[in-house]
């Protein structure tokens, strides 16, 4: 997973995924500029600052935070050199020159949800490096979040015209009011509760019924003619709140239009998009307030942790480490059948002994960086264990 995150970011700064940038800053802004990350255009600069900051806060991991780590090159040979903490401060800066306050996608158009995610991403780098910086916005992006972008029902509206201050209207069912509640919960969760209250009133009917209406055929993944993703999405946002009705009933309803179908043990919806397929990964692995406390509780870069392993060879079904006792848990499968496979854990204490649990060896010595290559024989789902010993 550590391993796919660092590879989808570095995906993001190819030319092909901002190329788009040059032609809608131009007939958008009458500007020629082709840095995506120069001017406006959050659905850049905040989704890919996000993508870093979960990054680092899953994985202790600081790849993205050296200057310069995230570079652009245009293939006129300019090159544009970013990085976690520049992204950010464009994104202040942007605040301040908006006159909506929150930060405009598509020239003209502010989204509060994509600025959700934005403002996140902001908080996420304060609790990783022990600043404040998301505390000399927070007031002012609140305010502004309830003045200018709530309509009469008291929801959210899906965006708003710099221009000409007109709102489109809400749109799209139940996933555009639900995804705003998750990426709200890590920054203003009464605001949260608040427009998930007012959403659940419209999922079920007067016998505790799902109402299919509410959720849009089209997957805005592929835009086919799918309710997977409206599904998916809905489902992700109440495990985020704790509603495990809701989640249960959405999670269902999927399974009854997009049944899941396997090929060589892959779990594949095929009326589904590759979006609703990640939302649905992260609805299922997602709990109350589990994006909440990664945002604002990062994992400790100390302590065990399994080096990458060779997919599908070993598969990882849980891990755990704790880094006081520096004791990792693991549950491992052969995704590509059983036998003996070499697997590599790191951030153990150096040269220290340690006890091992559902490997060849029950005893080994960490190297001096603290890492040591395990031979483990799978059998269906092994556990692994390694825990502090005495002297060997």
């Amino acid at each position: 997973m550590s391993d796919a995150q660092s590879k989808l970011l570095h995906k993001q700064a190819q030319h092909r995924a901002w190329a788009y940038w040059s032609l809608e800053n131009l007939w958008g802004n009458f500007r020629w500029n082709p840095d995506p990350t120069a001017r406006e255009n959050i659905m850049y600069t905040g989704f890919v600052a996000l993508q870093m900051a979960l990054f680092q806060a899953s994985t202790g991991s600081r790849e993205f935070s050296e200057k310069g780590a995230f570079t652009l090159m245009h293939p006129n040979g300019k090159r544009y050199e970013r990085s976690f903490e520049s992204l950010l401060f464009r994104l202040e800066k942007e605040y301040e020159r908006s006159p909506f306050y929150l930060m405009a996608c598509e020239p003209n158009w502010v989204y509060p949800l994509c600025n959700a995610m934005g403002a996140a991403a902001l908080r996420a780098h304060d609790a990783q490096h022990g600043q404040m910086k998301w505390a000399g916005h927070a007031a002012e992006f609140r305010r502004h979040l309830d003045a200018e972008f709530l309509d009469g029902m008291g929801r959210y509206v899906p965006c708003r015209s710099t221009y000409t201050g007109l709102a489109l209207p809400a749109i799209g069912g139940a996933m555009p009011l639900a995804m705003p509640c998750y990426f709200l919960n890590a920054l203003e969760p009464d605001l949260a509760r608040r427009q998930w209250l007012l959403l659940r009133r419209r999922l079920f009917d007067r016998r505790e019924r799902l109402r299919r209406r509410e959720f849009w055929p089209i997957d805005t993944g592929n835009y086919g003619f799918s309710r997977g993703g409206a599904y998916a999405a809905t489902a992700l946002a109440a495990a985020e709140l704790g509603d495990e009705c809701v989640y249960q009933n959405c999670m269902d309803a999927l399974e009854r239009e997009c049944p899941t179908t396997l090929s060589h043990g892959v779990a594949h919806r095929s009326k589904a998009s590759v979006w609703a397929h990640g939302v649905e990964l992260m609805a299922y692995s997602g709990g109350c307030d589990s994006f909440r406390n990664l945002i604002g509780n990062p994992l400790s870069s100390q302590g065990p942790r399994l080096e990458p392993q060779s997919y599908p060879d070993v598969l990882v079904a849980a891990a755990h480490s704790d880094d006081v006792s520096s004791s990792l848990q693991a549950v491992l499968y052969g995704g590509a059948g059983d036998g003996i496979k070499s697997l590599g854990v790191s951030g153990l204490r150096p040269l220290a002994p340690y006890r091992v649990t559902g490997a060849c060896l029950t005893q080994v010595l960490a190297d001096d960086l603290g890492k040591v290559c395990l031979q483990v024989p799978l059998a269906g789902r092994t556990c692994l264990t390694l825990e502090p010993a005495g002297a060997l």
